[in-house]
């Protein structure tokens, strides 16, 4: 733990160096510098020392001493300046700002206890995120242990296609913690900066710090902005590096500086090797963009434009483009494989714009904390399919990882959207801020929502365009909301207005009792369990393997497989693990820390794996189902299918079926779609081929499971098995 904290100290100073060189002294643009300079040299660092397979704690602490280096002597060359911002005429505007409206004061009370509840679940809680475990932090496991951050193999082909920028910062904490601890602050580190952008945007405006407050509470009530707040998803993220992006873009302008447009082009340049729905964003953002710079600089409107880009591609090429280069050395294609891309594929093009549109915007309809869609839900539900088949759209089908479910109330991280708020508050600002330019023409502040309003459509419309309609599509959607959140200005009523006092009720319900009450890490369960037991440890483990309800059995066969390593085998085993695409691996990558040798791997690519070394191989359901495919075209003659039937004309060791996306429309040449997912098995003869012989079962049998999962246990015949004495 000290050499993180000594690590975070070097890079924090090196940054506010910079930034006291980059930005005026009392600017509010500091906040900014100090978040991308940080985030930048990460990145830098760990893609420096990945190109000699050196990512370890001494290499990573030399690095930061030479930025360090570097930053004070650029400092002390431009007269050691300070930025220092001046915080007072702030905290006057806003306790200004409550006398004026009481509500406010309400809000903010509110708003406190949610920053309260995200502080402590940053602290204390591990990681508990189905995608985190199998893919977000199990990668940055893989990169630690591997010294760089290269493709590796393994089944789930998101740990190598995906951008990567985000899982660089997950590394640099874990190389020095070996715990899944803290990782939650990056997410609020994220949400801070993306409230504090929108707050500076609103002032770009011109609106007073009442409307800026009501803005940023509101927003903070949305309950996908919650939940998020905490995680290990990478949405609020984005919104933090966009929303910076946009709000340089902005200040350049209206100032006239050079430095706010770099630090925008590196902000956004970092976004698109953070999350590929940067990438969605593009066209909205660069349209609002350009009205920007039309605004400000009239007929050299494309001098700054230029600009930008000219500095993004730039800051694209160091900072966000290693691993676009890996997908196309490996794939041939650097957005990655065509599985991966088969699966959110929108097939129909443009055609089925509008029907993914229409399911988007009823995904608004949700009562997040609320049992209303048990009354409601299919009325909801059969109205939208009306809609659709009114505008005959109904022939579009959704995408692969589609749910047909009635409105979202759960308080299940994946499916959260803005809640109730959405409803109520966005659609209608978002509707409002087309109408209200009818009237107001000559507003220049309802211009510029307009424009807000504009961002958020043109982001929806191409996500319509690019990705099949999926209900987990709910987080994209919410990394636009706050892109586009200055409409909610709309929403600040008058005290007379008993609509405004709904809206409140709203949010302080979200604030106070939604964020205190997540499923995967509810707060109102925590605190008493660690004032029983004050072990952060027992509560990883309660956290990880059994939840929080009474119930306290391990609700997931890879804790218990976990558990059978440690107790039963010692280090001096080699186990070779296939684990399936859904698997929480992180669990048992994590068993590296204590000396354990665990590879992962693919049955696909089982010709180039030696197992005659290992002593344990471990797979589930003595198979394998992966999305990282890698031989198709060698092994899809191995079978075919006639009238229906799956016939097998040769038979291989081991034996891979492959699956193309079923829901797909047939191929205009009719050709046959690429698979995205392959299962494989291993025979008896490749078994008794590589000494293999099954010793052990592990796993849960629950009433109500069909199929039971397990993981079968194999020992090489031929190399001793090291158990632990009893």
């Amino acid at each position: 733990m000290g050499l993180f904290i000594t690590s975070f100290f070097l890079v924090f100073i090196s940054s506010y160096l910079l930034t006291s060189v980059l930005s005026p002294k009392k600017s509010s643009v500091g906040f900014n510098y100090v978040f991308l300079i940080a985030f930048a040299q990460i990145i830098l660092t760990f893609e420096t020392l990945s190109l000699f397979n050196s990512i370890k704690q001494f290499w990573v602490l030399f690095f930061n001493v030479i930025f360090l280096l570097i930053s004070i002597f650029v400092w002390h060359k431009k007269s050691k300046p300070l930025w220092c911002p001046d915080l007072k005429p702030f905290r006057t505007r806003v306790f200004n700002s409550f006398k004026l409206d009481k509500s406010l004061a309400w809000l903010f009370f509110g708003f406190c206890i949610f920053i309260l509840s995200v502080v402590i679940l940053c602290l204390i809680m591990p990681i508990t995120n189905m995608d985190a475990q199998s893919y977000h932090f199990a990668r940055s496991l893989f990169w630690i242990f591997n010294g760089n951050l290269n493709h590796f193999d393994i089944a789930d082909v998101r740990n190598l296609c995906l951008p990567i920028n985000s899982e660089i910062l997950y590394s640099w904490v874990l190389l020095f913690t070996r715990r899944d601890l803290f990782l939650g602050f990056f997410a609020f580190v994220g949400y801070l900066i993306s409230i504090f952008s929108v707050y500076n945007i609103l002032g770009l405006i011109g609106y007073s710090t009442r409307k800026k407050l009501w803005v940023i509470f509101i927003l903070s009530s949305f309950a996908s902005v919650i939940v998020q707040a905490s995680s290990t998803e990478t949405d609020i993220i984005i919104a933090g590096l966009v929303t910076s992006s946009l709000f340089l873009f902005w200040y350049a302008l209206k100032n006239n500086e050079k430095i706010p447009l770099l630090m925008s082009a590196l902000a956004y340049a970092i976004a698109i090797g953070t999350k590929t729905t940067a990438i969605i964003a593009i066209p909205g953002v660069g349209l609002f963009f350009l009205a920007l710079a039309i605004s400000y600089k009239k007929k050299d409107f494309y001098k700054p434009l230029l600009k930008f880009i000219g500095l993004g591609i730039i800051f694209f090429l160091i900072f966000s483009s290693y691993n676009y280069i890996l997908n196309y050395i490996q794939f041939k294609n650097i957005i990655g494989s065509q599985g991966l891309m088969e699966v959110t594929k929108n097939y129909y093009g443009i055609k089925a714009v509008p029907a993914n549109f229409i399911k988007s915007i009823f995904l608004f309809f949700d009562f997040t904390g609320f049992k209303w869609s048990d009354y409601i839900g299919k009325d909801i539900a059969q109205l939208k399919f009306l809609i659709l088949n009114f505008f005959h759209l109904a022939q579009y089908k959704d995408g692969m990882y589609s749910l047909d479910l009635i409105p979202n109330r759960l308080l299940l991280e994946p499916l959260m959207g803005a809640g109730v708020l959405g409803l109520i508050v966005f659609l209608p600002c978002l509707a409002w801020s087309f109408v209200k330019p009818v009237f107001k023409h000559k507003s220049k502040k309802t211009w510029i929502l307009l424009g807000f309003a504009s961002l958020f459509v043109i982001n929806l419309l191409v996500l319509s365009y690019l990705i099949a309609f999926m209900v987990f599509s709910v987080r994209f959607i919410m990394f636009f909301m706050v892109l586009s959140s200055p409409i909610l200005s709309y929403s600040y009523l008058k005290a007379k207005n008993p609509l405004k006092y709904v809206i409140i009720a709203f949010s302080l319900f979200y604030l106070m009792a939604v964020s205190t009450h997540l499923w995967a890490r509810p707060l109102n369960k925590i605190i008493p369990l660690l004032i029983k037991n004050p072990s952060i440890l027992a509560l990883k483990e309660r956290a990880e393997c059994t939840g929080f309800e009474k119930i306290q059995e391990y609700h997931d066969s890879t804790c218990v497989l976990r558990d059978l390593i440690k107790t039963q085998y010692t280090t001096d085993n080699l186990i070779l693990a296939f684990f399936n695409t859904e698997d929480p691996i992180s669990l048992i990558k994590e068993l590296s820390f204590d000396g354990y040798k665990i590879d992962f791997a693919t049955l696909e690519n089982a010709q180039n794996i030696d197992f005659k070394k290992y002593n344990i191989v471990i797979t589930p359901n003595n198979g394998q189902r992966a999305t990282t495919i890698t031989d198709y075209e060698n092994r899809k003659n191995e079978f075919k299918v006639i009238n229906g039937n799956l016939v097998i004309v040769k038979n291989d060791p081991v034996m891979c079926l492959y699956t193309s996306n079923a829901a797909a429309p047939p191929t205009k040449d009719g050709k046959e779609r690429p698979p995205y997912k392959v299962q494989c098995g291993m025979s008896k003869y490749f078994l008794e081929d590589n000494n293999l012989e099954q010793f052990e079962a592990s796993g849960i049998v629950h009433p109500t499971d069909k199929k039971p999962s397990f993981y079968l246990l194999f020992r090489n015949t031929k190399l001793p098995l090291y158990m632990k004495r009893n």
